[in-house]
């Protein structure tokens, strides 16, 4: 009991200090000032209320597409190019995120866009191990195509004895353009 008796009268002559409460006062102002600040620099920090629609960028060609979004104040990367034949080179495929979405300005719309060189492909070994079915199989799940065929006398029925681009012999795993005729006697 005793001992709650002084601990009240140590508070009571806190309280009765002027620097108590000068202290006190001094602090609360700097905690406001320092939360106000922290606030309005939060705001600036991450853009609050600034925002854009994603334009559509599909099928556009690369300059129209930087045009439209540097114009709403976004960034822009080219993340993959992947070759379409049916496409002129730079024409827009994919952009991440999708158009029409509402996003931070200064964001990165990711691209991606037509290229104009096929992508390499390794000429299977079709000459003297496969008969015909095989290698149309084989060219096929390259993204090779089948040119003319050449027939000629032979031990083994529908065997392939050499694989050509027009007429010039072609070695296996000679890396060529996906989408090359080949040509087979």
């Amino acid at each position: 009991m005793d001992f709650l008796i002084k601990l009240w009268n140590k508070i009571m002559y806190l309280l009765k200090d002027k620097a108590f409460w000068l202290n006190s006062i001094l602090f609360f102002v700097v905690l406001i000032i320092s939360g106000w600040m922290l606030l309005f620099s939060l705001k600036i920090i991450t853009k609050w209320g600034q925002s854009a629609d994603v334009p559509n960028v599909i099928n556009k060609n690369i300059e129209q597409a930087i045009e439209m979004i540097e114009a709403v104040d976004l960034e822009y990367e080219i993340k993959d190019s992947v070759y379409r034949a049916d496409l002129k080179e730079g024409t827009i495929l994919d952009a991440q995120p999708s158009a029409g979405l509402n996003v931070k300005t200064g964001r990165t719309i990711y691209l991606i866009i037509s290229s104009k060189r096929p992508p390499m492909v390794a000429m299977p070994q079709l000459a003297g191990r496969s008969s015909l079915r095989f290698a149309q199989v084989e060219l096929e799940s390259r993204g090779l195509k089948l040119g003319s065929l050449t027939f000629e006398p032979s031990n083994e029925k529908d065997a392939v004895l050499s694989q050509r681009i027009g007429n010039t012999e072609i070695a296996a795993g000679t890396m060529i353009p996906k989408g090359t005729v080949i040509n087979l006697t």
